[in-house]
């Protein structure tokens, strides 16, 4: 469950940001999650309450944004939609796609007072 390391860190970084920013509280933190980053949300909200029980964010909320995974083919030239890794390009069949995005796993903001 890789989603236990990504909230320890996703904490320090919004912990750190909001004392900065001289906010006392989290409310909700907004993430932007491609499609390929095998994110499973319910496991990143439990693993998110428990990291951050005791902090400034105890209580806050992950709301997250879908990006889409898009690929170059390098046969083709096309900027695809894909839905998994290892596809062919849709059009001309080969296994050359370049993935462009949908890896990503951002923080996009947070409100927090």
């Amino acid at each position: 469950m890789h989603e236990l390391s990504l909230c320890q860190q996703l904490l320090a970084i919004v912990q750190e940001q909001a004392l900065l920013q001289g906010y006392r509280r989290i409310k909700t933190i907004y993430l932007a999650v491609g499609t390929l980053a095998l994110l499973e949300k319910s496991a990143m909200n439990l693993s998110f309450d428990v990291c951050a029980k005791g902090t400034i964010a105890e209580g806050a909320e992950l709301k997250y944004v879908d990006v889409p995974a898009t690929a170059t083919c390098q046969a083709c030239q096309l900027v695809v939609t894909i839905h998994q890794r290892y596809q062919a390009c849709p059009y001309c069949h080969q296994y050359l796609l370049h993935v462009q995005q949908g890896n990503e796993l951002i923080i996009k903001a947070m409100e927090a007072y």
